[in-house]
């Protein structure tokens, strides 16, 4: 592996990664992300509250249905009164009655609780596809700005992304794809030069003589604890 060539591949690698940062830390880029977010958030809202409302509304349908079912028996049972002919028949009447009421009582509440539910469902509604045009609102009058700024770092981050590609025709494929696994794993800088007589430059663990042995024969080698691609000064 050559090592200058992989040291000149972070170098560039960490002067495109700044400018990305720079950039998403323009407070136009902040601002347009915000809207941009704030409005999938939104879009995101108004489907759960639209899906959790239809849901509400059909229990309230099979509520209505059960309490006209029971209205229904209650209209029977008061009719049967009058051909009750002793009390046993009247007091199983009357608990029978007792029961549709009672069922029907509870019905009415939980009735109630969802249309009560399905309101406030409403009102977080209307909050949402507020925030929705808002965003989209803010997030077009930013836009323009937006794509200038981007515009004007574009050209400086693709020459950097190519000059990446032509060093990676000269450096082990291994390498590279090791490189971005420790650049996915935040391990930044992932080269490191050798700390002290026998220290990862990256973690500042001790490696072992052997490990050390290696290093100064080969000019490279993976820390044992970080991974990080050590070389020597």
């Amino acid at each position: 592996m050559n090592i200058d060539k992989l040291l000149e591949y972070q170098t560039i690698d960490v002067e495109l990664v700044k400018l990305e940062s720079d950039f998403r830390a323009l407070p136009i880029c902040k601002e347009y992300n915000f809207s941009l977010n704030s409005f999938k958030d939104a879009q995101a809202a108004v489907k759960k509250l639209t899906t959790e409302a239809d849901e509400m509304c059909a229990q309230i349908e099979g509520l209505v249905d059960q309490y006209k079912k029971l209205n229904e028996q209650l209209s029977e049972a008061e009719t049967a009164i009058d051909n009750i002919a002793d009390l046993k028949q009247a007091d199983f009447y009357n608990r029978n009655i007792e029961k549709i009421l009672g069922d029907m009582q509870g019905l009415s509440k939980s009735i109630s609780a969802l249309s009560t539910k399905i309101e406030d469902h409403r009102r977080c509604y209307e909050r949402a596809v507020k925030q929705g045009k808002e965003a989209r609102q803010k997030g077009t009058e930013a836009a323009p700005i937006f794509e200038k700024a981007r515009s004007e770092v574009i050209p400086a981050m693709e020459a950097l992304k190519n000059k990446l590609i032509t060093l990676e025709k000269d450096i082990d494929e291994r390498a590279v794809n090791h490189y971005k696994q420790l650049r996915t794993a935040k391990k930044v800088p992932a080269i490191v030069p050798l700390h002290g007589e026998a220290s990862c430059g990256g973690c500042f663990m001790e490696m072992a003589g052997n490990s050390i042995a290696k290093l100064r024969n080969d000019g490279f080698i993976e820390c044992p604890n970080c991974s990080r691609i050590i070389f020597i000064k």
